[in-house]
């Protein structure tokens, strides 16, 4: 306390705060925060990611929530691009406005300006945070959603985008180029694309890695490690952090925030071992399990004389492939209708390789002869095999092939020989799969549009095999579809025993239910 004059200098107000280095940080962590969720950049990404969730919200009725979860980290990666710029330029702001020199006098030094900077980037994460949570409650909310939800994957969106705006802080203070936001956009979307199709375990060094099984799996067979990669993102993210607070600060200033950030870097480095290694033996042995045995670990409900079984994950599936059963032998007479007695859900985790990344063309088989054994001892043999995705239209179709191809023929759809199916047993099949819904007629109208010279294929769901149908086939279909659909189903069941008949031939079929059959293709195997 001070005098002027002889005079005792007047108390400070009572309620008054003292202001220290933490206060003048978190005011300005509060004003470049403002700042950061303004920016034109991070409010253009932060529109794209709506965009995105709420276009996917017109999809499927049957969505996978851990594919749900890893579609919110796409939707992150604009905001986590934005953030990078916007970062970036308020970082470099002083040394592109010219007044660096100016703040040298203030008393706040820049080193506590660096932490601000840092500071303010927590609520772009935090926003980010509140709008994956909402993304994955609205698919989950469905009564129809399917799958599992992985913490580790719904964190990794925000701290990808917490991530992106450190890294831009860090930039900021190295360069005050501006062109160095958008190089290092263009190194990271290279990283990124090089982890969404590469095999090698160097893919998990990039922020996000989508999608890796080609189909939906059930939960205890992903071995996914969403949890160690989402550590190290943040101790990627630490050491970012201390990076910037290292930055042209000497001595031992300089020293101590650097040794953090090369200690927080190795540890993140050494989480590429657990993150290569996965999914684990145990993983792989619950995986040959389910493919070979699935049996012992699904559930079982029957529904109008047909006993359906799924993995746990996936009993919502249920009523829609009852409803497409029903669908699909609705023009069927009445004894062949009998010939579906129980459907079974597989999986061939052969077409996912140890790290969980897509299938590969040169899978092995499923062995037919354990799906019959486990099928029998299960007290449901001869079941109707159905895979785990749903709602595209394309596996509606897989499965109503699989269907009408029991009925038709009364054989083990997982035997079906190699060569194309042809004659009139052909265009039955591929008719009442096609028929029977809104979402199989898409189906048959996509794989045809998608097929070369018209030969048409249906993967049996879980097993390394497809049903062909050739050209001729499929136009005698397309020309029955195009029929008053009424008129067809009557022709089809009042001809049913001659249409299913081996020895019928296309040409025999299509006069039958009155369409022109078309020339056969001299390349084809069906004459």
């Amino acid at each position: 306390m001070t005098t002027v004059l002889g005079e005792r200098a007047p108390a400070s107000p009572p309620n008054a705060r003292p202001s220290g280095p933490v206060t003048a940080i978190l005011a300005l962590a509060k004003v470049e925060g403002g700042r950061l969720l303004r920016h034109p950049a991070v409010l253009v990404a932060f529109a794209l990611s709506v965009s995105w969730a709420v276009y996917g919200l017109r999809g499927t009725g049957h969505p996978v929530l851990q594919h749900t979860v890893r579609d919110t980290q796409l939707g992150m990666l604009a905001v986590a691009a934005g953030a990078i710029l916007a970062a970036h330029l308020a970082a470099s702001r002083p040394y592109r406005d010219g007044t660096d020199e100016l703040f040298d006098v203030l008393l706040m030094p820049a080193w506590q300006r660096t932490v601000a900077l840092l500071a303010a980037t927590v609520p772009l994460a935090l926003v980010s945070a509140v709008l994956v949570a909402a993304h994955v409650a609205v698919y989950a909310g469905r009564s129809a959603a399917v799958g599992v939800i992985d913490v580790g994957d719904v964190l990794t969106g925000p701290v990808v985008v917490l991530f992106g705006a450190v890294a831009g802080v860090l930039l900021g203070r190295c360069t005050r180029a501006v062109v160095a936001g958008p190089l290092l956009l263009v190194g990271l979307a290279a990283l990124t694309l090089y982890a969404s199709f590469s095999n090698s375990p160097l893919r998990w060094l990039a922020p996000v890695v989508l999608r890796d099984e080609q189909y939906p799996l059930p939960g205890d067979l992903i071995g996914r490690p969403a949890g160690w990669h989402l550590l190290y993102l943040i101790l990627l993210t630490a050491a970012l952090a201390a990076g910037a607070l290292a930055v042209r600060r000497t001595g031992r200033d300089g020293v101590r925030p650097a040794l953090v950030a090369g200690v927080a870097m190795v540890g993140a480095l050494a989480l590429l071992i657990p993150q290569a290694a996965a999914p684990g033996e145990r993983v792989e042995q619950r995986r040959q399990e389910a493919m070979e045995r699935p049996a012992a670990s699904q559930e079982c409900r029957s529904l109008d004389a047909v006993t359906y079984c799924a993995f746990p994950d996936f009993t919502g599936l249920v009523p829609g492939w009852a409803e497409l059963l029903e669908a699909v032998r609705e023009p069927v007479p009445g004894p062949a209708r009998s010939q579906i007695t129980a459907v079974r859900q597989r999986v061939n985790t052969n077409a996912t390789d140890l790290g969980g990344l897509i299938g590969s063309a040169g899978a092995d088989p499923v062995p037919a002869e354990s799906w019959k054994a486990d099928d029998t001892r299960a007290g449901t043999p001869d079941t109707v095999p159905v895979g785990t995705g749903w709602g595209d239209g394309q596996a509606e179709l897989d499965f109503a092939a699989a269907v009408a191809y029991r009925i038709v023929t009364g054989g083990q759809v997982t035997a079906a020989p190699p060569e194309p199916l042809c004659g009139g047993r052909a265009v039955v099949i591929l008719w009442l799969a096609a028929q029977a819904t809104a979402q199989t007629r898409d189906g048959f109208d996509y794989r045809l549009a998608h097929s070369t010279g018209g030969l048409l294929s249906t993967p049996v769901p879980g097993f390394d095999a497809q049903m062909f149908v050739e050209y001729r086939e499929t136009s005698v279909v397309r020309e029955l579809l195009a029929q008053p659909v009424a008129a067809t189903r009557q022709r089809v069941t009042q001809a049913w025993t001659q249409l299913i008949d081996p020895g019928t031939t296309t040409e025999q079929a299509a006069r039958t239910l009155g369409v022109p059959a078309g020339r056969a293709d001299e390349q084809g195997q069906c004459r």
